[in-house]
């Protein structure tokens, strides 16, 4: 068993796993405007899955000046729940044809525990997972896992090795989760899963850095969203780019916000994902062709942040990617053959702010 596959594979980590870091949208490319600009998603046909609809807030007119800042102190603790749905449509055609429609949902309880604030405006998090239910099924097969429910050693490694294991993030004051740190527990108790005891400090590294990257860091950005710099009004615009590998293809992600209204010192807020893809379409490797499709990838979304508390109470954000791969043998040095798999995948996340408190009497 290669471990630095294991890792890729958790959270049901598929081929768009980079670009459904969408709505973690951070990046040192910040930028800010004012007036009703948007960036537009890439265009794509119906497909057999749809996202569940984003509720539009409407706009209103409001001339007052808001600053949207996080406000994170020494002992607070943050207790949030993450519903992560995922649903998939595979379609591959060669000497047969096989469809795979998988569904999944995912329900988490994390707590954030503010470890220490750093020079900079960096907050440092503990964070832990203390539940994670799950309910899925690839083509009507049915998969269930309850942590609640479950005698440790008894469930699902990848989910088992997360629960009541803390790790560390770093943040940014403007809401980018800059690093993962404090994983050596997590990586230790994922190898007691496996068969094979005798892993390479090699293949460990590679692990860990999967679990960090692909896993960790998109899952606790889940929590945070880019802040503008400045202060702001009603109809005010800021944006934020995200780099990313996908098959050939190099994959800027645009995510546009904009403050669609403040009601109750809660700041309504709108999101939206334009792409720019540059890379090849065609390459041969090992005597075979394959084509690759220039992605299609959009996405939309909306989130409530509380401007007294500095927080993100509330956010619901869809990604869409689609993408066909063909794969021809050059019929030398295999037999002669053609492949075409195509993926549609949506990803829906919705965050909840549950509670807080402090073990700082300050806070």
């Amino acid at each position: 068993m290669n471990l630095a596959r294991s890792g890729k594979n958790i959270f049901y980590i598929s081929i768009v796993s980079a670009i459904l870091l969408f709505f973690s949208a951070c990046g040192e490319d910040k930028k800010e405007n004012t007036g009703d600009k948007k960036t537009i998603p890439t265009e794509t046909a119906e497909k057999e899955i749809t996202p569940q609809k984003v509720e539009e807030t409407p706009e209103e007119d409001d001339d007052n000046i808001y600053t949207l800042k996080y406000d994170f102190r020494e002992g607070d603790i943050f207790n949030y729940n993450l519903t992560s749905i995922t649903h998939s449509l595979q379609h591959v055609e060669s000497d047969s044809v096989v469809t795979i429609k998988a569904n999944q949902t995912i329900d988490y309880e994390f707590s954030l525990k503010v470890v220490n604030v750093l020079i900079g405006g960096i907050f440092d998090f503990e964070v832990t997972v203390n539940s994670v239910i799950l309910v899925a099924d690839m083509n009507g097969t049915p998969v269930a896992y309850n942590s609640k429910e479950t005698p440790e050693g008894e469930g699902m490694p990848e989910y088992e090795t997360l629960l009541n294991n803390p790790f560390r993030v770093k943040v940014s004051g403007d809401g980018e989760v800059i690093a993962v740190t404090n994983t050596d527990k997590l990586v230790e108790k994922f190898i007691t899963y496996q068969p094979r005891k005798n892993f390479s400090r090699e293949e460990i590294a590679q692990f860990e850095s999967a679990l960090k990257q692909e896993a960790l860091k998109p899952l606790t950005q889940q929590f945070f969203r880019t802040l503008p710099e400045n202060n702001i009004k009603v109809n005010d615009n800021w944006n934020s780019e995200l780099f990313a590998k996908f098959n050939t293809f190099d994959i800027t992600n645009i995510v546009d916000y904009k403050l669609k209204s403040v009601k109750d010192n809660i700041a309504n807020i709108e999101i939206n994902l334009g792409t720019r893809s540059e890379g090849k379409n065609d390459i041969t490797e090992g005597g075979v062709f394959y084509h690759f499709s220039t992605p299609e990838i959009y996405g939309d979304g909306t989130m409530k942040f509380d401007i007294e508390k500095g927080l993100m109470t509330s956010s619901t954000t869809n990604m869409t990617v689609s993408a066909t791969i063909t794969m021809e043998s050059d019929g030398l040095t295999a037999p002669a053959q053609k492949a075409v798999r195509t993926e549609n995948t949506i990803k829906t996340n919705k965050v909840e702010f549950v509670s807080k408190s402090s073990q700082n009497p300050d806070s």
